[in-house]
């Protein structure tokens, strides 16, 4: 099972990407966030294998990411344009 942590700031998006992703018997949503300090607290608490993450909540942010990164435990986030 894959546990994702949905993060955007639109909720349409957010139950969105929630309705897709628990359509598939692979993927669990564990939990969303609709901010980058909520996105920091669901990931310490719900320990996802991935998180989907609206690139704009963390624009110019390091400090976002290194927090984000430790919450993780992980060493690096990929991103997309």
């Amino acid at each position: 099972m894959i546990r994702v942590v949905v993060a955007d700031d639109q909720e349409l998006v957010r139950t969105g990407f929630e309705m897709i992703l628990t359509s598939e018997a692979d993927i669990e949503v564990a939990a969303v966030a609709s901010d980058g300090r909520e996105a920091v607290e669901v990931c310490r608490r719900s320990r996802p294998d991935v998180v989907l993450l609206d690139g704009a909540l963390a624009a110019g942010k390091t400090f976002f990411s290194k927090a984000l990164i430790a919450a993780l435990g992980s060493e690096e986030i990929v991103t997309s344009p």
